[in-house]
């Protein structure tokens, strides 16, 4: 049996040496920039961000049901539909976003594999 530990390091080593082009069409390794970043200073950050257009798309299909679902059965499979979007609204649609943000403002959004490498590098 395969040991999946060395599949999981071969995906990093994959992900890590992945060649990409900055904005300054420079070409870099994703591991290169991740410690060019580490240099400037940068440091991890976690927000969430309201997702406006998934919002109006449950409001849109909440409407939709509105109009033909029969709301006073509520073992009606339209029903259950519309109650679980209402509770989908209500909690609101958020999306965490997670990246290294630069001193000058900057902020790039990272890959949980990404993350992992610049965290270890922060952890001595």
């Amino acid at each position: 049996m395969p040991d999946i530990t060395l599949a999981q390091k071969a995906r990093q080593e994959k992900v890590l040496n992945t060649r990409i082009r900055l904005s300054t069409g420079e070409t870099l390794t994703r591991r290169e920039h991740l410690d060019r970043m580490f240099e400037q200073g940068g440091f991890v950050k976690t927000f969430t961000e309201r997702r406006y257009d998934k919002e109006d798309d449950v409001r849109d299909k909440i409407a939709r049901l509105a109009s033909y679902a029969p709301i006073g059965n509520p073992n009606h499979p339209e029903t259950k539909q519309y109650y679980a979007e209402k509770a989908r609204l209500e909690e609101s649609l958020n999306k965490v976003r997670t990246g290294i943000q630069l001193p000058d403002g900057l902020f790039f959004e990272v890959t949980k594999i990404e993350l992992e490498y610049f965290t270890c590098k922060t952890i001595p």
